[in-house]
């Protein structure tokens, strides 16, 4: 009995000690509390854009790519962009470059501040030149483009072009007159020209371009902004491509003179006819001109002086008679006319 009862017992202790688990680890596993925690997001830095700060060697010249042809008196027009100036959205600290001059000295002396090259004398030799093009820097604030005090400059190169040895004539200018319409000009042909150059000068000022016209057969111009009363000068060059030719410095000149308007005739003794017309401003003196033929064949001219009326004698009876008359004006050896009136005929009767 006492055997059984100390079984039992030791039964009892055996159950209440822990002993360590064996066996197969995909068929046990120990307990654990859950400590996991939730990561947090990574923080996230904001993207910044980045000012442009181009160098000012980044600019660009356009028109000087191609070898250029400098004839005496040529210029060539060209353009500057800026590094920096294509920037539509600048952030603080942008940089642009704004073009100021352009100088073929390094130093920037004899500067030009117009975009355009040339020469007055002309080059004939095709040749390599440098040009330095100067720029003032310019820094964004957040809102405007302040100047800095900061002027670079930027060096560029242009070639002139060989130019042909063969000169272009001098027009020869075959005659001036006074249209209806205006002051009709004139010159004999240039061959192989790409067309004409028209110079004017009023009373004894200096010659001022009035026109171009293309085409070598194209031999006459009509000034149609020439006023009554003022003397003009007129003369041409030809021109072909960039090429220009030379003119003839003294020019035909003519006084600008509109026709008078012919009023009256009038059958008022036998064989003769009195004239009449309406004066003309600065005109000097009248001819009339009158004729058995409309068309003035054989017809006979007579000068009058500053009159608006003289008398036709020696008229035939039965006969018709057409006349006409235009103003005249004589200045410094040479006479000018203005274009002829309207025509009116008549009838002697007596």
């Amino acid at each position: 009995m006492k055997k059984k009862i100390a079984t039992l017992l030791l039964c009892a202790v055996l159950s209440a000690t822990s002993f360590p688990v064996t066996g197969m680890a995909g068929e046990f596993s120990a307990a654990s509390e859950d400590v996991s925690q939730e990561t947090p997001d990574p923080e996230i830095t904001p993207t910044v854009k980045p000012a442009r700060t181009p160098k000012v060697t980044a600019s660009v010249v356009k028109g000087l790519e191609k070898p250029l042809k400098f004839y005496p008196g040529q210029f060539y027009e060209f353009k500057v962009i800026g590094a920096g100036t294509d920037n539509k959205s600048p952030v603080k600290g942008a940089v642009r470059w704004i073009p100021l001059y352009w100088s073929m000295s390094s130093v920037g002396d004899r500067y030009n501040s117009v975009w355009k090259i040339g020469s007055p004398v002309g080059i004939s030799t095709g040749a390599s030149y440098t040009m330095y093009i100067f720029f003032k820097q310019q820094v964004y604030n957040g809102k405007l483009w302040i100047d800095t005090e900061t002027v670079k400059s930027m060096r560029t190169t242009f070639k002139s072009a060989d130019l042909s040895s063969s000169k272009l004539p001098i027009p020869s200018l075959t005659s001036v007159s006074n249209k209806s319409k205006g002051i009709v000009f004139k010159w004999n042909k240039v061959t192989g020209c790409s067309g004409y150059m028209i110079y004017r000068k009023t009373g004894s000022g200096k010659w001022t371009k009035l026109a171009t016209v293309k085409g070598s057969s194209t031999l006459s111009y009509t000034d149609r902004t020439a006023k009554s009363g003022n003397t003009y000068t007129y003369t041409v060059k030809a021109y072909k491509d960039s090429q220009q030719g030379s003119y003839n410095t003294i020019g035909l000149k003519i006084t600008r003179l509109t026709a008078p308007t012919l009023s009256s005739l009038t059958n008022t003794k036998s064989g003769r006819t009195n004239v009449k017309w309406k004066k003309v401003t600065a005109a000097s003196g009248y001819q009339v001109e009158y004729s058995t033929s409309k068309n003035f064949t054989n017809s006979k001219r007579i000068s009058t002086g500053n009159s608006s009326s003289t008398a036709l004698s020696g008229l035939k009876k039965g006969k018709t008679y057409y006349t006409r008359v235009r103003a005249c004006k004589k200045s410094n050896g040479i006479t000018s006319y203005s274009p002829w009136s309207n025509t009116k005929s008549i009838k002697i009767k007596k």
